[in-house]
């Protein structure tokens, strides 16, 4: 017999029997590609550092075959979660009228703020 628990209404009961490590399925999750690498086999870095001698000068810098993809890209950038060259940044998605899924940057400036961060709050 299976126990249930009481809950507040309009949730679902909570069996009170665990779940036994049987029950569980074990396994590694698949290997995922290096962030920091792009599929050209360059690094983001390598790829951002010809911008800082055309500082303010936006370039794009990767196309995706999705908006999404690009989207992530930018912000993965943007909060410092893939690596880039040291200084101010800044990076926009955008899809271009022949529909491609652009990820844009421009070098600011080889400072970045008093805070240490590449943003402005």
């Amino acid at each position: 017999m299976v126990m249930q628990l009481k809950t507040r209404p309009g949730r679902p009961a909570i069996n009170a029997n665990p779940v036994t490590e049987a029950e569980v399925r074990w396994e590694n999750p698949p290997e995922f590609p290096d962030i920091d690498t792009t599929d050209d086999g360059h690094t983001w870095y390598e790829r951002l550092m010809p911008l800082r001698k055309r500082p303010k000068c936006w370039a794009v810098i990767r196309t995706y075959a999705t908006m999404a993809r690009a989207n992530n890209a930018t912000n993965n950038l943007s909060h410092d979660i893939i690596r880039k060259p040291s200084g101010r940044w800044e990076f926009k998605s955008a899809m271009t009228a022949a529909g491609e899924f652009n990820v844009y940057a421009r070098f600011l400036s080889r400072t970045a703020y008093a805070n240490g961060n590449n943003s402005k709050h």
